[in-house]
């Protein structure tokens, strides 16, 4: 892979996301985090919130009609209970289920650091959170939502221990994660940001920690319990999960969104940092190995503002699309309660 630098390319076009239905503070318009496709249905959720929300299409570039749907109502296990942020940055639809990663980070006291040091490090309990919500059936014009939470299967994760979670535990037991674990998310510590189903094969991304300047895939292999919660599964490799080191500039991940072979990776600095943020491509083989990355683009950022948070791909006049939101958005993309989403081409850029 090259590094020669690129400029940022514009737009193809844009998306406008109408959320006054769900949105009557703003704040989900200011942190939206991940986002996913589904036919004629955008999801979408904002990292300071505990809910899952869809938009449906209503033009060539433009959705509304926004529904939410509490994760409490599905996961009354949550341990933080219902009002507490879950902290979502990655979702995935595979078949007829929606999937949910929460972050799973530790966060420094908001008071930082004052007069010299630093406010405490705070566990956050509901970011524990791998879940399966399976999709209802479609409706007349084919839009599903998800199904009703006393329904049969209709929710499932991972389970909530100690310290977090099934994958919390497994993490802790690895050398190369365990020191990393303590720390918050803003200081290299653990925080999982993108996630990408195939089957029982789910790739869990790694805004941090960056290690050696590499970034890190997780690539689980999950499967449903006795009592009908997600678990973790050796694949017979003698772990539950594998790790892929990633050279992406230094920076971490902060979504991924899976066609085919091709797993398409937003990426971006780890820390508290206005930088570049670039997608990427890699060609995964049959046997689940990836190679042959590739620098597709640099994203356009802002100071301050413009935080590219989530990826999907969209299909906009027959062609399909990378689509991206923000974190802080600038204010030439608020329009009250609409958000603008930008439009890239899937090409290359000549940079690999």
């Amino acid at each position: 892979m090259s590094n020669e630098p690129l400029s940022p390319r514009k737009p193809s076009g844009r998306i406008w996301l109408g959320l006054k239905r769900v949105d009557p503070t703003g704040d989900v318009i200011r942190n939206l985090s991940a986002l996913e496709v589904d036919g004629d249905c955008l999801w979408f959720a904002a990292d300071e919130d505990a809910a899952i929300h869809r938009v449906v299409r209503k033009g060539r570039h433009r959705y509304a009609k926004a529904s939410s749907y509490r994760l409490w109502d599905y996961f009354p296990q949550l341990p933080e209970g219902p009002d507490r942020e879950v902290d979502i940055e990655g979702l995935s639809i595979f078949g007829d289920a929606l999937w949910v990663l929460g972050s799973h980070c530790r966060a420094r006291a908001k008071d930082g650091v004052q007069d010299g040091a630093p406010g405490p490090i705070e566990a956050r309990p509901n970011r524990h959170l791998l879940a399966r919500l399976a999709l209802g059936n479609a409706d007349a014009d084919g839009r599903r939502g998800l199904a009703d939470p006393g329904e049969p299967g209709a929710a499932s994760s991972l389970a909530f221990t100690a310290a977090g979670d099934a994958l919390t535990d497994a993490l802790a037991d690895d050398p190369l994660f365990s020191p990393f674990l303590a720390l918050p998310a803003k200081e290299n510590g653990l925080d999982l940001e993108g996630l990408a189903v195939d089957g029982t094969k789910v790739y869990v991304g790694l805004r941090g920690p960056v290690v050696a300047g590499k970034a890190i895939l997780l690539e689980l292999t999950i499967g449903f319990g006795a009592e009908g919660g997600l678990e973790l599964v050796d694949d017979g490799s003698g772990c539950s999960f594998r790790k892929h080191i990633l050279d992406l500039d230094g920076l971490g991940i902060r979504d991924l969104v899976l066609r085919g072979k091709d797993l398409f990776i937003l990426a971006g600095p780890t820390m508290l940092l206005d930088g570049p943020c670039f997608i990427y491509r890699w060609r995964r083989e049959r046997t689940g190995s990836i190679k042959e990355v590739e620098r597709i683009l640099q994203v356009p950022t802002r100071w301050k503002s413009d935080h590219p948070e989530g990826l999907t791909l969209i299909a906009v006049d027959g062609e399909e699309r990378l689509l991206v939101v923000y974190d802080s958005p600038a204010k030439q993309r608020i329009d009250g309660s609409k958000v603008a989403a930008d439009l890239f081409e899937t090409g290359s850029e000549g940079n690999s």
